[in-house]
């Protein structure tokens, strides 16, 4: 609902009752993440990696808020490390993939977003409705510069009916990856289109 500063309130009370919860501590830096408070987020990803130094979704995130900020070696080593911990995550993969490319490290980017796409595809043909995965697939497509797959998960995604969520997280997705690639016109473009079907929705509601 982005109603950060009452999910802060809540974070913290909850953290304040175990200093130790990597679970509030993750949702806390998010939240800080989402506000663009890039440094405290980064706070509590290390607070809580810290605490369980294999806590994947917290390495990941504090990867991509390395991303954010352009300190590409930072998060290169994250993703690194998300990749050594579980090297079957597609998305450890494409974020991987994307701080290779920050680098000018188009092999290793070109061979992480195959392998991505791969496992994406996998769970795609196991079921189209995880829609998730399938704007994931989109997402990849984009940072592999193949455009006319890119186009057709995302329209495969809403043809099938979409709901408003897995949408907005793919516009937060979108919007990360527009950060790192600000000129990337495809991506703009596929941006606008799913703002504009959530306000056909919400017009037609």
């Amino acid at each position: 609902m982005e109603r950060y500063e009452e999910a802060l309130q809540d974070f913290n009370q909850a953290i304040e009752l175990d200093p130790k919860d990597t679970w509030a501590l993750t949702l806390r830096g998010l939240t800080y993440q989402s506000m663009e408070r890039y440094e405290e987020a980064l706070l509590d990803f290390n607070q809580a990696i810290e605490i369980d130094p294999e806590y994947v979704w917290t390495i990941g995130e504090r990867g991509e808020t390395y991303l954010l900020i352009g300190k590409y070696e930072e998060a290169l080593n994250d993703f690194n490390r998300m990749v050594e911990l579980d090297a079957e995550d597609d998305l450890s993969l494409y974020n991987r993939a994307i701080a290779h490319q920050t680098l000018g490290h188009i092999e290793q980017a070109r061979i992480d977003l195959a392998q991505a796409i791969l496992l994406a595809r996998v769970k795609y043909e196991k079921d189209p409705e995880h829609w998730l995965n399938t704007f994931n697939l989109g997402l990849y497509y984009l940072a592999a510069a193949a455009d006319e797959q890119a186009k057709h998960f995302y329209r495969d995604a809403l043809r099938r009916g979409a709901p408003a969520p897995p949408i907005r997280l793919a516009l937060q997705d979108l919007a990360d990856f527009l950060t790192v690639f600000p000129n990337h016109k495809l991506s703009r473009a596929v941006q606008q289109g799913l703002q504009k079907e959530l306000r056909q929705r919400s017009t037609e509601s």
